[in-house]
């Protein structure tokens, strides 16, 4: 009928984006068909990115996307949560190379690199398009770290802590 219908599926959630409730109760009848489903409302939660909706002084309706709680756990999981914050994603006087690399293992940072640049890349690709050169950069680096491309993730971490509500906003 020419109605708009999202549905994103991951893993066992799933969520139906649409205005038409029709359709909207269509798709969960067939869902609960299927499997063992049990309906939430309206969506809040999804996946680690929080979904609030507002109204706009001109009436339109407004969704803004954030990772505020998740964003908050990874940085007292890394003992970031009272840091120094800063204001740029990266220390635009750090370069960051190949030859930053240890040469041997014994010179390799001691430093979940691969577990803290995945966390940084979830939020990059979901709420924080503002993460992504930087991230994407450093990534390049995780079969062999070194400890300035450490350094610039602890600095990716102290941006974070200064920016953790930022997020997408979406008006109608």
């Amino acid at each position: 009928n020419g109605s708009l219908c999202l549905v994103n599926i991951h893993v066992d959630d799933y969520c139906i984006i649409t205005d038409d409730e029709e359709l909207r109760m269509k798709i969960e009848k067939v869902m609960a068909s299927l499997f063992s489903v049990k309906p939430m409302g309206e969506l809040k939660l999804f996946l680690g990115i929080v979904v609030e909706r507002s109204k706009l002084p001109d009436g339109r309706r407004s969704m803004l996307l954030h990772q505020k709680p998740y964003h908050e756990r990874f940085l007292s999981k890394m003992k970031y949560d009272r840091c120094k914050s800063v204001k740029s994603p990266a220390d635009p006087s750090q370069k960051v190379s190949v030859l930053d690399c240890p040469e041997s293992i014994e010179d390799t940072p001691s430093w979940p690199y691969m577990s803290v640049g995945g966390t940084f890349m979830y939020s990059a690709m979901a709420t924080r398009p503002d993460l992504c050169q930087r991230v994407i950069q450093l990534s390049r680096f995780n079969r062999n770290p070194g400890a300035k491309h450490v350094d610039a993730q602890k600095h990716l971490l102290k941006y974070l802590k200064s920016t953790v509500d930022r997020g997408i906003r979406f008006n109608e």
